[in-house]
């Protein structure tokens, strides 16, 4: 059935991470594929658009550098000469069990299992017929707030613990992606690389005991929830006022708590952040749908639309008008 669209309305529903709008087209006459005649059509679309997840500026990100990885196969058994690890080894499981000496202590990891080796790990394989495992080797990178010897274990981390606690079945199409895009030597290869490492990495880090990951990315992990949260109250209130005082009790910490980890993680007030979070959701509302614009100062709890009009131009250097134009 061929439709030409007549009009369109967008109401955009924003929540934690999903953004949704839902668009209702109305169509013109069309022609109808089987009658070949002309009809009147109405046509509903569902539009879902995913956002990331709001968290920490990239200055607490810490590069995952991919160096290389195998695939092990074997047909007979043989000990691997017990040697000392200078990065970070993953060792993925495909078909096990997979036999190891970590440092002085015996290992056995089943099918789908990982097990992350840091630098100053002594390793020996016990490799076997029946085993089938990947082994994938990464270093970190350095920020502005990654310094040089960082680790992803505390100094006490036993051997058994850094064993992944959950099995994962459908890791594998990391290493593969891996594998393929070494075969096929495209443009940015390296840098494809180092985003599915990155994925794989986070993935293995929250199946990780947190009682063993290291001070620094206990705190990433805080920071991040943190921010995930102040989010999510900025999106349950931002049809209201609210205050700071209310929102440290809401996260159930300090005023000055509250204010001292929004400088750091976010460099911005809590109020400032609530404002702009405000005046963000309102230029999608302008740009992507036919709300007005009096009716999106009162979604957003602002006094009238002028007292709106004021705050958007003050951040944003245009009024609500203008940056519909330009859209």
């Amino acid at each position: 059935m061929l439709m030409m669209p007549w009009n369109i309305q967008q109401k955009v529903s924003v929540y934690n991470a999903i953004r949704s709008i839902k668009i209702s087209i109305r169509a013109r006459p069309g022609i109808d594929n089987a009658s070949g005649k002309y009809s009147d059509v109405e046509v509903n679309v569902n539009k879902e658009r995913y956002h990331r997840v709001e968290e920490t500026k990239d200055r607490y990100r810490i590069p995952i550098v991919f160096e290389d990885f195998h695939k092990l196969k074997m047909t007979g058994t043989y000990e691997y000469p017990v040697h000392q690890h200078s990065n970070y080894e993953v060792i993925y499981v495909q078909k096990g069990p997979y036999l190891c000496k970590l440092n002085d202590e015996e290992l056995s990891l089943e099918e789908n299992q990982i097990l992350v080796i840091k630098p100053g790990d002594w390793h020996q394989d016990h490799l076997r017929p029946w085993q089938f495992h990947y082994v994938l080797h990464f270093h970190f990178g350095e920020n502005s707030s990654n310094k040089p010897g960082i680790g992803l274990f505390i100094d006490e981390v036993k051997p058994e613990e850094q064993i992944c606690m959950n099995r994962f079945p459908t890791e594998l199409m990391y290493f593969q992606e891996l594998e393929r895009e070494s075969a096929d030597g495209l443009p940015f290869a390296s840098s494809v690389q180092d985003a599915v490492l990155e994925i794989l990495f986070w993935r293995i880090l929250r199946n990780l005991r947190p009682s063993v990951v290291s001070a620094h990315f206990r705190q990433q992990s805080e920071n991040k929830l943190f921010v995930e949260r102040l989010y999510r109250l900025f999106e349950e209130r931002s049809a209201q006022k609210l205050e700071t005082d209310e929102m440290a009790e809401a996260l159930k910490i300090s005023k000055r708590t509250l204010h001292n980890k929004c400088m750091e993680l976010i460099q911005n007030s809590p109020a400032r952040a609530f404002l702009e979070y405000k005046i963000e959701k309102a230029m999608q509302w302008i740009a992507y749908t036919e709300i007005s614009i009096k009716e999106i100062s009162y979604d957003l709890g602002f006094e009238n639309p002028y007292h709106f009009s004021r705050v958007f131009k003050r951040v944003t250097g245009q009024a609500p008008t203008e940056f519909k134009k330009v859209r």
